[in-house]
């Protein structure tokens, strides 16, 4: 399949604008800027960014996916490469996560969240918690 180089151009763009868009938003966290003076850096009467570009990223994502794959789309196919290269590293970090954290505290009962419904917990467990909470 031939590659087109215009999508991983825009591609490019978008993944320099959104780390862009992280570090300009850390002065404020960091006590190094006000927020009103990094503001017009970042955003305009209609967005943010960081918002635009995530946008673009996922519309040429998912342009490139469905021209690679044309007529051979299987969803199981698609769900298990999705699960497989996003949910199990994101599986192993979570887990080392909390490893870390355990040995931090020096005690489980400091890194568990009791009180969670579990709700939340299925959630997390399907990689979706800060899509839910961007959401509300």
């Amino acid at each position: 399949m031939k590659r087109i180089k215009h999508f991983d151009v825009v591609r490019v763009i978008c993944f320099v604008l959104i780390i862009y868009y992280h570090m300009i938003a850390q002065l404020p966290i960091n006590g190094i800027c006000a927020h009103e003076t990094i503001y017009p850096l970042v955003a305009n009467a209609n967005m943010q960014i960081g918002t635009f570009a995530v946008a673009v990223f996922f519309m040429i994502s998912g342009a490139s996916l469905m021209y690679t794959t044309k007529d051979k789309l299987s969803l199981g196919t698609f769900y298990l490469k999705r699960y497989i290269r996003l949910l199990i590293p994101f599986y192993v970090v979570t887990f080392m996560y909390y490893i870390v954290n355990v040995i931090r505290v020096r005690d489980f009962a400091g890194v568990y969240t009791g009180g969670v419904p579990v709700w939340r917990w299925i959630f997390t467990l399907f990689g979706m918690d800060e899509w839910v909470s961007m959401h509300g």
